[in-house]
Order: structure tokens, then sequence, then C-alpha cells
């Protein structure tokens, strides 16, 4: 794995989100899945996965002190996201959310949304494919930093 940098505010935030979501995995996974169902076992999954992806950055990262870089080197929950729409070209900058954490309001996108579960844990340069409801569409991820 190539060594990563992050800021101090970066990584201090990360160590947080990660605790408080490891503290409240069990009672986020009930709240949005109270019966066991195919979509419970995926989300519990997801979080697992994401969960193991955050701790294994914090802990190998380097800190780059006296930097205010907020660039994240995957798409994370409470991260600014830009994107390019690889089939008319357009640019969405949107704020990928825990829908129970705040208002999903217009710019943000939900972590279980088809796009937010899609964009979860990409790298900046990937493409991603996005089944949803309306069709599918391909974006790259054109950067993440940390809100």
């Amino acid at each position: 794995m190539p060594s990563i940098s992050l800021s101090p505010g970066v990584h201090r935030r990360l160590v947080q989100q990660l605790t408080e979501l490891e503290e409240r995995k069990a009672s986020l996974i009930n709240n949005f899945y109270p019966l066991p169902s195919r979509e419970r076992e995926e989300f519990a999954r997801l979080l697992d996965e994401y969960l193991q992806r955050i701790e294994a950055l914090v802990n190998t990262a380097s800190l780059q002190e006296n930097s205010n870089d907020n660039s994240l080197p995957f798409v994370t929950i409470d991260c600014a996201v830009e994107v390019k729409n690889l089939d008319n070209g357009q640019i969405y900058n949107w704020h990928v959310v825990i829908p129970a954490e705040s208002k999903v309001s217009k710019g943000c996108v939900s972590c279980l949304s088809p796009v937010g579960k899609s964009l979860l844990l990409s790298r900046t340069g990937d493409t991603i494919t996005v089944n949803a409801p309306r069709g599918t569409a391909h974006y790259q991820v054109l950067s993440a930093v940390m809100n």
C-alpha cells in the first residue's frame, strides 16, 4: 500500500468518525433496516468494510504537520466529492452523508442511496457505475475532501 499523507485535522476527524460509527453501528443498522433482509445484510457489510478501511487509513497514514490540505485518498462519509458524469460531461459536487445524521438536502447524497453506495470508498480517478431507478450512469471521481 503506497504511503498516504493526511493533515492532522483530517486525521483527527476520521478517528472521531471511526469511534462514533463503531459505537453506533448496531443502532444504525437497526434504525435503517429493523427487519432481517438482504438490504440489512448489505448495509452491515458496507459498514464493516467502511470501518476497516477507515481504521487502516488512520493507522497507516503519515501526518503532514502544518498542513491544511483536506484531501482524502477515497470517498468517505461526511466528505465533499466532485464527480464528472461521463455520459454527459456534467460536473457535480456532493456531500456524502448518513441520512439520520443530517437533513439530506440539495447537494447531499445519502450513503444508502445507489449513488452514495457506489461512491463510498472510491478513489480519486475511479470510474463508478450507478444502477438507479432512473437508469445507469457512469461517473469519474475527481476529488474527495473532508468538509
